[in-house]
């Protein structure tokens, strides 16, 4: 089986993200990190690519060595570079020219990247896995609001989320886990999906026009992302 690139992203609506363990990231100013006993600035710095210099200005610290455990720092960062690191595109492959984005929703209540790339290699019988190039948890399965790469990204492999073969070359797919003919999907998971597609954007040069939700697709006959999620009022959130 190809090995999956996975990668955890959190986002909070107007307020810190409070980040123990792995690195997470929120949208433009939002990414922050709870100290921890032992650690210090400099290895806080480290953690996440900046300096101390630049996280104790941040943070109005005049003496980087003192930091209590407890205290919730903000971290500054440029989301576009944060993407580029955390995102990697396999160093065997190109980075394709993708023109167009579509958002779908899983239509299940319970969803994740190795949920879906076992139901569609062995079920729907795809051989390069999960049909998405990205997935949106709802905190059934995974993280609410986490996001996870797939293969088809960290390969630039074209989706398999469209029926068209042709729009599949060019589109890059994002699903949030749930079903929003019953729902709306979470605040977390829209933050994310907001800061993701903001990042492809910019990557790709993509208009917002081009963001689409899966039944707005030529040829596809479908409610995918569901009758609960406006397009419309996530567009105006895009670049």
């Amino acid at each position: 089986m190809m090995k999956i690139g996975k990668i955890l992203f959190s986002a909070l609506l107007l307020a810190s993200l409070v980040a123990a363990g792995p690195a997470r990231a929120g949208v433009p100013g939002s990414l922050s990190h709870r100290v921890e006993r032992g650690e210090t600035m400099w290895s806080i710095s480290q953690r996440y690519g900046v300096s101390v210099d630049e996280l104790s200005r941040a943070n109005g610290i005049s003496d980087p060595t003192r930091v209590q455990a407890g205290r919730v720092l903000i971290i500054p960062h440029d989301s576009f570079t944060y993407f580029e690191r955390h995102f990697p595109v396999s160093s065997r492959v190109n980075t394709r020219s993708w023109q167009y984005i579509v958002i779908h929703h899983s239509a299940t209540e319970i969803g994740s990247l190795h949920r879906f790339d076992y139901h569609h290699r062995r079920v729907r019988r795809m051989p390069q896995g999960m049909a998405y190039h990205f997935v949106i948890g709802n905190g059934r399965g995974s993280a609410d609001g986490a996001i996870e790469a797939g293969s088809r990204w960290t390969l630039q492999q074209q989706g398999g989320h469209l029926k068209s073969v042709e729009r599949n070359e060019v589109s890059l797919g994002i699903c949030l886990v749930g079903n929003f003919n019953e729902r709306s999907p979470t605040p977390k998971q829209m933050e994310a999906l907001v800061a993701l597609t903001r990042y492809l954007q910019a990557k790709f040069s993509i208009p917002r026009n081009r963001v689409i939700g899966h039944r707005d697709s030529r040829g596809e006959r479908t409610e995918c992302p569901g009758r609960n999620f406006s397009l419309a009022d996530f567009r105006r959130r895009l670049l």
